[in-house]
């Protein structure tokens, strides 16, 4: 599991080098990191105030918040391993993201942002990375061994939520909190997929696409944003949950994936190659959708 992981993740970043330099597709683009090191993973606070990223701007990844204001850059999380990946609890006093310690397998942590105090939440021997807390703040969607769970933060009991032998990961709760998107294989080629929070029957939201991933949901719960390599590069498309109407928003000879909408769902921010590093940008979101 540890080695499929790191194919998923790693790989992918480490091929963002071969990818040479291109010019800006679409109007309103906006670099808004520029370290020669890696940025990547933005994700937007609830009040839109500031996107925490991860980074290895300081020699290791580490958790970095950005004030979409000022720009000013901070760090939050060091000195620990993996990849990092963090979401927002909804009130925007802490962040829960994955890591390991000592080489074991990477678990769930939270960090309350004012203190910068780091707590553990999971510790099996299970790899446990990609969480995202639900919108009520009751329960964290993630991905463990392969499918996905919730833990319930009053309890601390996880129940898992998909089963089969498809490779699930990338959880998202969508804004009112009744349907998780995330990323599966299960029907052999690699897609985004939604299921209830209490589990059951769960449907393929995109078709026709390459290999999809990193859902995100619009504010208002019609659509997600995603990446797919449809035409051999990763890039953005927005779907239409209820329709499947699908919306390419960017292209060129550059990847970009792991978009994050913003709360007022005006812009989007997203991982991007297109400098000739790796870095964060935003873009306006669509004003028409399908």
């Amino acid at each position: 599991m540890a080695t499929r992981l790191a194919t998923l993740s790693f790989v992918l970043l480490l091929a963002t080098f071969a990818v040479p330099a291109a010019s800006a597709s679409g109007q309103g683009t906006r670099q808004i990191t520029t370290d020669s090191g890696m940025d990547y993973h933005p994700r937007w606070s609830p009040d839109g105030a500031t996107i925490a990223f991860t980074s290895t701007r300081d020699g290791a990844r580490a958790v970095y918040m950005l004030s979409a204001a000022s720009g000013e850059v901070t760090s939050l999380v060091g000195g620990m391993d993996g990849d990092l990946h963090m979401a927002w609890s909804p009130d925007g006093s802490s962040l829960v993201f994955d890591a390991s310690q000592a080489g074991g397998p990477p678990d769930l942590w939270i960090v309350d942002v004012p203190s910068k105090l780091v707590s553990r939440l999971t510790s099996t021997a299970q790899v446990e990375v990609h969480p995202h807390w639900s919108p009520d703040g009751s329960e964290i969607a993630f991905m463990s061994g392969g499918h996905i769970s919730v833990i319930s933060m009053e309890t601390g009991e996880a129940r898992q939520l998909t089963r089969g032998d498809a490779f699930d990961t990338h959880p998202c709760w969508s804004p009112d909190g009744a349907t998780i998107a995330y990323t599966s294989e299960r029907d052999g080629n690699q897609g985004i997929w939604v299921v209830s929070r209490a589990g059951g029957e769960a449907r393929r939201i995109t078709t026709g696409l390459g290999r999809s991933d990193w859902a995100n949901w619009s504010p208002d719960g019609t659509h997600v944003v995603f990446n797919s390599d449809t035409d051999g590069r990763r890039h953005l498309y927005v779907v239409n949950v209820e329709t499947g109407a699908t919306t390419q928003i960017t292209d060129g000879a550059f990847n970009e994936w792991q978009p994050c909408w913003s709360p007022d769902g005006s812009t989007i921010a997203f991982t991007s190659d297109r400098s000739g590093n790796l870095d964060i940008w935003t873009m306006p979101a669509p004003g028409v959708l399908p």
